[in-house]
């Protein structure tokens, strides 16, 4: 069968699992560029740099799409907006070099005048936008004179819902030009992201009209990149948006995303949260659990890196729950620690055996937040589980004799480490992939933790060796496991340095790519692309 004999819609499907070969396949026959162009053009980038050849390609970029139909006006979703400040960026560059460098204010004016004459136009031509990602930068100061305008006028001229995602540090925001945003109602998703939680205040009360406007706002991320350490939560929500407070707006929420922002759970934020089913709770303030409680959310969906007896209790309190996500869970010391697992894998966790989908479950440190003997029967119970992520303990066993080559730790001891073995000599990785092999899961990851000898250390040398210790344990751990019996549904395991697949032929694990892990021997930047 030639190409041209396959129906449009299969062509589609096909091509859309080979994006990075798009430009590629444009060229090969006309069917293949129709079935590509609706993808190809789905994200339109506009970046307007200073760099002569740049600056050009950039307005020129505009300037067409201002002046007429294309294939961008016809396909593209996700629009994303970077640099449009050309003249302040030539104005920076040029100072500090000789005259023959310099740019003379005419040349910026005509820039600006060009950009001025193109933006909004261009803006106009594309209809079909869904999401709007900004990134406002503070070093290109006339951004705040009538940019703003431009994207708010385009924002609300959208004919459907959108996710808007800005991204600034201007704690000025909003403040130097005429524009609040008030004509925005159409908000499905928003997302801001900022340096620190003041700033980010800041640009929440720069959008506080628009989402008292938008009735239909199911999605709030708000993200500071750093915490402001040690304090006090400082905004209610409806300081962060007094628009809700003067136009007695209740928000209907189903998803409510915090990394490190300082909150006030009282009366004018909670009533805001009885409709979430879906929560990202990150450094954030430990009273959300009983404030849950008390208005009866049930989520679905949980991430959050907090376990403390409230959480516990909260998880335990209903049953319901498809993804659980806990990162770093840690107590006070390691026998705290240990009692909040056992309390969650005997009193949280059953709670949920009936509908859970996805668990990704990591200790801070080596203990029973691990899996093990003390926890194989209670997640052995989740039947319907499809994705499973959770650390391996290392265990010490013995001393090295001296005519074997030596793997020093610490002063140069000669110690021997093995991963941990239940009461009948079986390995739990072993006993891990076992567990996989039972349920419909398809997707797993055996992590190393950290060893809790080294919680109180300051010097991270035994740690990191600890860590790659574990790594090349839990790699020959599953390179040595044989399944008895195999799914015949594929199953990726990501553990050791690689990500591994078993063989339907012989029941072993084979690696089919190599995790590229972020120093020191990290897997976040791995975990977070996971369906977990």
């Amino acid at each position: 069968m030639s190409i041209h004999n396959i129906p449009l819609e299969v062509l589609r499907q096909i091509t859309d699992k080979t994006r990075k070969d798009h430009k590629w396949l444009r060229t090969v026959c006309r069917a293949l560029n129709a079935a590509v162009a609706p993808a190809f053009f789905s994200t339109i980038v506009l970046d307007v740099p200073a760099e002569p050849l740049k600056l050009e390609l950039g307005l020129s970029h505009l300037e067409a799409l201002a002046g007429g139909e294309t294939m961008w006006s016809q396909y593209a979703r996700t629009i994303v907006i970077k640099r449009l400040s050309p003249g302040t960026e030539m104005y920076k560059s040029s100072m500090g070099k000789g005259t023959e460098n310099s740019v003379s204010f005419e040349d910026i004016e005509f820039v600006t005048a060009r950009l001025q004459g193109c933006l909004g136009p261009a803006l106009d031509a594309l209809k079909m936008i869904e999401t709007v990602i900004w990134h406002f930068d503070s070093d290109r100061s006339d951004e705040s004179l009538w940019i703003p305008e431009a994207i708010h006028e385009f924002i609300a001229s959208l004919p459907s819902q959108i996710d808007f995602r800005l991204e600034t540090d201007e704690p000025g925001f909003a403040r130097n030009y005429d524009c609040d945003f008030s004509r925005i109602t159409n908000l499905r998703n928003l997302s801001i992201k900022s340096s620190d939680d003041m700033t980010l205040a800041n640009v929440c009360r720069a959008l506080s009209h628009a989402v008292s406007r938008s009735g239909g706002l199911e999605l709030l991320h708000l993200e500071a990149r750093h915490s402001s350490g040690g304090v006090p939560p400082l905004h209610s929500l409806d300081d962060l948006f007094p628009g809700l407070t003067k136009s007695d707006i209740q928000l209907q929420l189903a998803e409510l995303r915090v990394f490190r922002c300082s909150f006030k759970l009282d009366a004018g934020t909670m009533p805001h949260f009885r409709s979430l089913r879906s929560l990202w709770w990150f450094d954030g303030n430990w009273e959300i659990w009983n404030a849950l409680r008390g208005i009866g959310v049930q989520l679905v969906n949980l991430h959050t890196d907090q376990v403390s007896d409230d959480m516990l209790e909260y998880v335990a309190s209903y049953s319901g729950l498809k993804r659980l996500v806990i990162k770093f869970a840690d107590g006070q010391d390691d026998d705290d620690s240990n009692r909040l697992a056992d309390k969650f894998y005997e009193s949280a966790l059953p709670r949920h055996a009936d509908s859970l989908v996805a668990l990704f479950c990591r200790g801070t440190w080596e203990g029973r937040w691990s899996f093990g003997p003390h926890n194989f029967e209670q997640l052995a119970m989740l039947r319907k589980l499809e994705s499973l992520g959770i650390n391996v303990n290392l265990v010490f066993a013995g001393f090295q004799p001296r005519d074997q080559k030596a793997t020093f730790t610490g002063r140069g001891a000669r110690r021997i480490f093995e991963i941990e073995k239940d009461s009948e000599g079986r390995n739990s990785v072993h006993q891990f992939l076992r567990l996989v092999n039972q349920l419909p899961i398809t997707n797993a990851a055996i992590l190393p933790a950290a060893s809790s000898k080294d919680r109180n250390n300051t010097c991270g040398n035994n740690a990191i060796t600890h860590k790659e210790t574990a790594i090349r344990k839990i790699d020959e751990a599953i390179q040595n496991f044989h399944a008895v019996e195999c799914r015949p549904c594929c199953t990726l395991v990501l553990g050791g340095w690689n990500y591994y697949m078993v063989s339907g032929k012989d029941g072993k694990y084979r690696a089919v790519e190599s995790a590229e892990l972020s120093w020191p021997f990290s897997y976040e930047h791995l975990i977070g692309d996971r369906s977990w």
